[in-house]
């Protein structure tokens, strides 16, 4: 009986009001809620992420009524801070002028940190906010129909800023395209093979942690858009879905490919690899799942280890050591010991030297 009476009076007892602005808690929180986006693009060089950044603004704001629309592309950040790193960009389109956008983005990152391109984008959307504020002169939680495309990411602390800052409002859309288109791409640029190759080596991932690592950033997008594969009305068909889903205009059922995908996800959960959990689905045509499975070590007498079983496995022994790496570093060092028998020192340097 207390206990109801407590709740009773609670209930009965009016919200807590703002000391400053006279509005309960409730009203306040509410009126922080937005219904801006922030779109981040993500791809492997050569693919057409401009043209997929540009189906997004023009959905959203034809179809799904979203007010304005600031399109950010990293490289023109470069290209306005190159003196800041004492670099220049040739103005004429080709090898020089990519492979000199490369370093001098890799500068910058040197200079002010990986995510520098990354919070400069943040510091555009902070402007543009404060500016509509100042335009509109409403309120300063008002909720905006507002979209921010930023092309594009190349470097991981770049996605784990705008993760932070963002959260919820962020999506990350991988774009993909076949790499033969990207090579005709760039061969209709008069870029010779190896420069291509040049520039494709860089993008996916270099050896310092300031350069682009497309590699490592590309897998953690949230959407993955390939194209160069159909025609521009499929393009918008797929970005419309994709927004229908995260906007819930609309209820989108998976994939054949898409439910596969999960249930091949699912099954990686049960893999204790060390290195790398990995899971398969396995499919007809009519897209029914006939199996699953994933890379694990097998149990004496036949099959895997579950819940029912005494675990072995070597996560779980000799404090969590991979047997596989252990392995593999003393094949490593069999191989090193036996050049080392085979090529004296002495003649492995003076081959160096001629």
């Amino acid at each position: 009986m207390a206990t109801n009476s407590a709740l009773k009076a609670v209930q009965k007892k009016p919200a807590a009001k703002d000391l400053f602005s006279g509005q309960s808690t409730s009203e306040m929180i509410s009126s922080t809620h937005t219904e801006e986006l922030v779109i981040a693009l993500c791809g492997p060089i050569g693919s057409p992420l401009h043209s997929v950044g540009e189906a997004f603004q023009k959905m959203l704001l034809d179809s799904f009524g979203y007010t304005n629309c600031t399109y950010i592309r990293l490289s023109g950040f470069i290209v306005e801070h190159a003196k800041d790193v004492n670099e220049s960009i040739p103005e004429q389109e080709g090898f020089a002028r990519i492979e000199a956008m490369i370093n001098t983005g890799n500068k910058l990152r040197m200079k002010y940190g990986n995510g520098i391109l990354a919070e400069l984008a943040v510091n555009r959307i902070r402007i543009d906010r404060q500016r509509e504020k100042t335009e509109t002169q409403s309120k300063k939680y008002a909720s905006r129909r507002v979209v921010h495309i930023i092309d594009s990411i190349k470097n991981e602390e770049e996605l784990a800023l705008l993760k932070l800052v963002y959260r919820d409002m962020l999506y990350v859309v991988g774009v993909f395209a076949p790499l033969q288109l990207r090579e005709a791409k760039f061969s209709a640029m008069s870029l010779t093979p190896a420069e291509i190759y040049t520039l494709f080596d860089r993008d996916s991932g270099e050896e310092s942690e300031a350069g682009q690592t497309v590699t490592n950033t590309f897998p953690n997008c949230d959407f993955f858009l390939r194209t160069g594969d159909g025609t521009d009305s499929q393009l918008n068909k797929r970005v419309q879905r994709f927004l229908h889903l995260i906007l819930g205009t609309k209820v989108i059922t998976p994939t054949f490919s898409e439910t596969a995908m999960y249930s091949a996800a699912m099954a990686s959960a049960n893999s204790a690899c060390l290195s790398r959990q990995v899971g398969a689905a396995v499919t007809d045509k009519e897209g029914d799942i006939l199996s699953i499975g994933w890379n694990d070590v097998p149990t004496s007498g036949g099959g895997l280890y579950g819940n029912d079983k005494p675990d072995h496995r070597c996560w779980n022994l000799n404090g969590g050591k991979c047997s596989n790496d252990e392995e593999k570093d003393k094949l490593a060092q069999e191989l090193v010991n036996a050049l080392a028998e085979v090529i004296p020192a002495g003649k492995l340097t003076k081959q160096k030297r001629s």
